[in-house]
């Protein structure tokens, strides 16, 4: 799967008024629900892990349960990658 600008490694920018971050993670839903084998990002490192689709989503989630799923809320480090709000 090509996920272009929506999943890779490092810091994600969502903080661009552009950027809708509720509907940054429907996106992640879906996709983290599609049956892939590979995933191939647009930027940083082409050697993601496997479970990089469902982390992602894990971590949005985990952002919108802590009320910050906004922008304005800080950059939320998770390890190899980091969502900047």
């Amino acid at each position: 799967m090509f996920t272009g600008d929506l999943i890779y490694i490092g810091t994600l920018f969502a903080y661009y008024p552009s950027t809708d971050p509720v509907k940054y993670l429907e996106s992640l839903q879906r996709v983290a629900a599609l049956p892939v084998e590979k995933v191939l990002p647009a930027h940083h490192d082409l050697n993601v892990p496997d479970t990089i689709r469902t982390d992602m989503e894990k971590a949005f989630l985990e952002i919108r349960t802590e009320g910050k799923l906004h922008h304005g809320s800080d950059t939320h480090d998770y390890g190899y990658f980091s969502v900047w709000l």
